[in-house]
C-alpha cells in the first residue's frame, strides 16, 4: 500500500471526481438547500463536465489536484 498523496488529475480521474464532487456538494449543503435540489443533481452530466474539463489543456492560471487514498483510489480534490 502506497502512502496517500495529492497530484494533478488526469482526464481518468473525470469520473471519480465527479462522484465525490456530487457527495461534496450534497454533505456540505444538506439542510441549506432544497432536498430536491440536491437529489436531482445529475451524476452523468457532472461527469461530462468533468471529463470535458480535464481533457483541456491548462495554463499556469487552472488545476486541479486529486488526493489518492493509500490505494491509489480518488479521496479529494481541489480545483482553482
Amino acid at each position: 500500500m502506497a502512502a496517500p498523496h495529492v497530484e494533478p488529475a488526469s482526464a481518468t480521474d473525470a469520473e471519480d471526481i465527479a462522484a465525490l464532487h456530487l457527495a461534496s456538494w450534497r454533505r456540505a449543503y444538506s439542510g441549506l438547500l432544497p432536498r430536491s435540489f440536491l437529489d436531482g443533481l445529475d451524476l452523468e452530466a457532472r461527469r461530462a463536465q468533468w471529463r470535458e474539463r480535464l481533457a483541456l489543456p491548462h495554463g499556469d492560471d487552472t488545476f486541479v489536484l486529486v488526493s489518492r487514498d493509500g490505494d491509489g483510489r480518488p479521496a479529494g480534490f481541489a480545483s482553482a
